[in-house]
């Protein structure tokens, strides 16, 4: 028995914190979906910042708003109300189709392994709502997609340049 048994199906940890409130142009690296110890199913949906739009809605928040190069993920999660609602509108909004379009064998595609909408461009915005019983949550919306000649008349060369931008 080897102290490292049950690597090879061992997740990598992928260094990133959830959406800060603001308005982002995000590049999309990964929508995945997956069941949280507690047996929860989510979409995962892992992004990195290339632009920071407004950065206003952050003003309260003690880590400001995010920066170029910051990886961040939003989870939706199975349980919530809105689960489907706003799965569906992130994928119209992704992928500019129609509501007829988005469905199940389009949203298991896009999770799936070939990760089609990985490397495509989006701005998401992001707000503090206050609870009924006063308690603080993030509300994320996918606004729509963003084409890179779009982002590169917003970002400096080097950001651009990182992000190989044409």
């Amino acid at each position: 028995m080897s102290l490292f048994d049950g690597i090879e199906s061992a997740n990598v940890q992928r260094d990133s914190e959830f959406i800060r409130p603001g308005r982002y142009f995000f590049r999309v690296d990964s929508i995945r979906s997956g069941r949280t110890r507690k047996g929860i199913d989510f979409v995962a949906f892992n992004f990195t910042c290339v632009h920071v739009v407004d950065d206003t809605a952050a003003a309260d928040e003690p880590k400001g708003p995010h920066r170029v190069a910051d990886r961040v993920s939003w989870m939706v999660m199975k349980d919530w109300d809105s689960f489907l609602t706003t799965v569906k509108s992130t994928v119209k909004a992704l992928t500019g189709c129609t509501e007829d379009e988005v469905t199940v064998e389009a949203v298991n595609a896009i999770i799936g392994d070939g990760q089609p909408l990985a490397g495509m461009y989006c701005e998401v915005d992001a707000t503090t709502k206050i609870t009924r019983n006063n308690g603080k949550f993030t509300r994320v919306a996918v606004k729509r997609a963003v084409e890179q000649s779009e982002l590169l008349t917003v970002v400096p060369s080097h950001v651009a340049a990182t992000f190989k931008l044409k």
